[in-house]
């Protein structure tokens, strides 16, 4: 299927990929569908372990993942990172910036990050329940600016790596 047209297509192929979540004490807590946004959704679990963000933004899909400390609500991003780069960072503390996405397809995508999800999920709960996650999601997010000047040499991006608030990679 090229994209969702409501919260409950959405919700059909995330639990027909993600069913094992349920079985690691993972629930839906938070959903959204924008029908003005290109039908842009949102879809939050939680578990006692982690905060997972299914985000649908013009068919691409991505999950963030965050601590268990993290909100649950729509619009805040703290904490919050992707699962991509994430999984490259913890792999070989490196990552791109540009999302490796090939198919618009909501089955094939959301497959694809189920069996990334799945195969690295004890490594990725260690990781950002490790006291020093703040510290290393702040080296990521550094990492991430220092590509995405290298990438983009004549763009201008504002110094926000030194800022006291923390942002969302």
């Amino acid at each position: 299927m090229e994209y969702t047209k409501n919260i409950y297509e959405a919700l059909y192929y995330i639990e027909k990929h993600f069913s094992f979540l349920y079985n690691l004490g993972f629930q839906i807590v938070n959903q959204h569908f924008y029908n003005e946004s290109f039908g842009n959704w949102i879809v939050i679990f939680q578990s006692q372990k982690c905060i997972l963000r299914f985000i649908q933004d013009r068919r691409d899909i991505h999950i963030e993942v965050g601590p268990p400390s993290s909100s649950t609500e729509l619009i805040v991003r703290e904490n919050f990172t992707d699962l991509n780069q994430l999984v490259d960072y913890i792999k070989k503390k490196d990552f791109n910036i540009l999302s490796s996405n090939t198919s618009t397809d909501v089955d094939v995508q959301l497959e694809r990050l189920s069996t990334l999800l799945s195969s690295v999920y004890n490594e990725i709960i260690e990781f950002i329940n490790n006291d020093s996650f703040l510290q290393e999601k702040a080296k990521m997010r550094q990492l991430f600016f220092e590509k995405l000047k290298k990438q983009y040499p004549n763009m201008k991006f504002a110094d926000t790596i030194n800022s006291n608030k923390e942002k969302p990679l």
